[in-house]
């Protein structure tokens, strides 16, 4: 391929998921409009925009180079594009809303059934439902102990539904860092509640910028 077809299609897959991401973004605002949250902070949803554009203009070149797949590339832009209003709402107020959580999952359900998903559908099925299973025993567990959330219920949803995009084995180890990560900037700030959204994405879009064939497609 050329050079001028490819500079034209990466600049119109900017474009893309420029408008793709700030479409995300006005879905959290409108969310915290009607919920009567607080505002969304400008500059947490200008950093989060620009992450998700320049990791999916990463996949896209990757998938120009032949070093991933366009499915591999496209499957995970669309993951990243369901973290934008999750990790605002979640660093916003600490909201994983119920519609965001779900969709995702579905989302990551319907993708099983493409020719080339490294997960089956009862594969997925059985690794979301069985975490989610065991977290909410969790949840249940340090209720009943402390009279206390030692993990949100929209943060047992969201790990679940990442069972129906990786690997159960994958999605652990993923979750397991996001945690510590977690529990590390409540030790250094002092403050219990953190979000968790942010932290898992994060690390989702790191992986996502180490776009080896090995890495990406073992991942998804």
């Amino acid at each position: 391929m050329s050079m001028y077809p490819d500079t034209l299609l990466l600049t119109v897959s900017a474009l893309i998921l420029t408008l793709a991401a700030w479409q995300l973004v006005g879905q959290a605002r409108e969310f915290l409009l009607a919920n009567g949250g607080p505002s969304l902070v400008r500059l947490q949803s200008i950093g989060v925009a620009l992450v998700f554009s320049v990791t999916g203009m990463m996949l896209t070149y990757a998938a120009l180079c032949q070093h991933i797949s366009w499915h591999d590339a496209g499957r995970y832009i669309v993951l990243l594009a369901w973290g934008i209003p999750m990790v605002l709402l979640d660093m916003r107020n600490c909201w994983l809303p119920f519609r965001f959580t779900t969709g995702f999952w579905l989302t990551g359900l319907l993708l099983t059934l493409m020719p080339a998903s490294p997960l089956s559908l009862t594969e997925a099925l059985v690794g979301s439902g069985a975490m989610f299973i065991a977290l909410s025993f969790f949840h249940g567990a340090v209720w009943h102990i402390r009279k206390e959330e030692g993990i949100g219920r929209g943060d047992v949803h969201l790990i679940a539904a990442l069972c129906a995009w990786f690997p159960w084995q994958q999605a652990c180890l993923l979750s397991g860092w996001a945690f510590l990560l977690l529990v590390l900037t409540a030790l250094l700030t002092r403050k219990i509640a953190q979000p968790y959204a942010p932290w898992l994405f994060a690390l989702l879009a790191i992986l996502a910028g180490n776009f080896s064939q090995p890495t990406l497609s073992g991942a998804l």
